[in-house]
């Protein structure tokens, strides 16, 4: 730490953004978590983790709003291996039920169950290793694979702060139940989460692709505030302001809340590289706004960035790992108790 110069080249690979602190030394612990299992259109979100860290010394450790983020430490932890097995192994599975389905086939109960199974060890696995750090004081984020990864962490935090809003930036509501025989399908992440852990809200923005009983969930359910992208557009195209959309969005959050990035949510032009992309979406910028905005009206308990899978020429993973650097800096500097 004493030798580290933030003008200098990142000269630690095997850390986030090059910075040198431990995780003891850091405030703020990100957890990897390479898992894909229940992946129903692209794969290569397992790897995004990795390819995160991997672009992330390049970027420059200098926040306009935060300028010494980079001296408060932010830590991602390694890549369990044992996780890397199981993802591969669930895969499998998960694959030859997802065939057998597009061909109206029956799958073995054996093969669902397996699945599941393993999906349940990683959620307990998220949620064990991000309970011992919040015990330690710190700020935890989890970056993804797919999205199902969030529940462990948005489960150790319900914990302890048994009431806050998820913002959930997203092509998808992700409402669906048990998708395709799936328990922790990515498709159905926040109706999980909601299931799960009682006194949640949710607020989605950026939502463009859903099912019929999705829309049906969100419309009618008390805790549930879609932002979809059309009635965005239609705003921003009649001179509506970012900021003023930005209020209204905060404005059905709770005093706390639990930030959820999933990198469809983004314009296609960043985000042509995700497990599910979707034409459309927010822009970089309207999103760093948007956190930045929620950060001073609200405390940001925890975060995740998730569905960055290599692309060609490096886009959405340098973007993950830029949202992962605001999202840490807001996290830290937001509205606190």
């Amino acid at each position: 730490m004493n030798n580290y110069n933030p003008n200098d080249t990142g000269s630690n690979p095997n850390h986030l953004f090059g910075l040198p602190h431990t995780a003891n030394e850091a405030q703020t612990i990100c957890i990897p978590v390479p898992w894909e299992p229940t992946a129903s259109y692209k794969t290569g979100t397992a790897l995004g983790p990795h390819r995160i860290l991997q672009c992330s010394s390049q970027l420059d450790v200098h926040h306009p709003h935060f300028p010494d983020l980079w001296s408060s430490g932010i830590h991602l932890l390694e890549e369990s291996a044992d996780l890397r097995v199981l993802n591969h192994v669930c895969r499998k599975h998960a694959l030859s039920h997802i065939h057998a389905l597009e061909n109206n086939q029956i799958t073995s109960p054996t093969t669902i169950e397996y699945v599941n199974d393993g999906c349940q060890q990683m959620v307990e696995y998220v949620q064990e290793t991000a309970s011992m750090w919040l015990a330690h004081d710190k700020r935890v984020g989890v970056i993804g694979g797919d999205h199902s990864v969030s529940l462990g962490l948005i489960m150790a935090l319900h914990r302890i702060q048994p009431s806050f809003s998820i913002v959930h930036i997203d092509a998808h509501l992700d409402l669906r139940v048990d998708y395709q025989s799936f328990t922790y399908s990515h498709a159905s992440i926040m109706s999980n989460a909601l299931a799960r852990c009682p006194g949640l809200h949710l607020t989605s923005v950026g939502i463009r692709d859903y099912s019929p009983d999705e829309a049906s969930v969100a419309s009618t359910s008390s805790i549930i505030h879609p932002f979809f992208q059309t009635d965005i557009d239609q705003q921003l195209f009649s001179g509506s302001t970012w900021h003023s959309i930005c209020d209204s969005i905060s404005k059905t959050c709770k005093p706390h809340i639990y930030l959820s990035i999933d990198m469809d949510g983004l314009d296609l032009t960043i985000s042509h590289s995700t497990g599910t992309p979707v034409p459309g979406g927010l822009t970089f910028g309207q999103v760093t706004e948007l956190i930045r905005y929620l950060s001073q009206h609200h405390s940001i308990i925890g975060f995740d960035i998730v569905e960055a899978a290599p692309s060609a020429h490096w886009i959405v993973e340098n973007a993950a790992a830029r949202l992962l650097f605001h999202s840490a800096g807001y996290a830290l500097h937001s509205l606190k108790d």
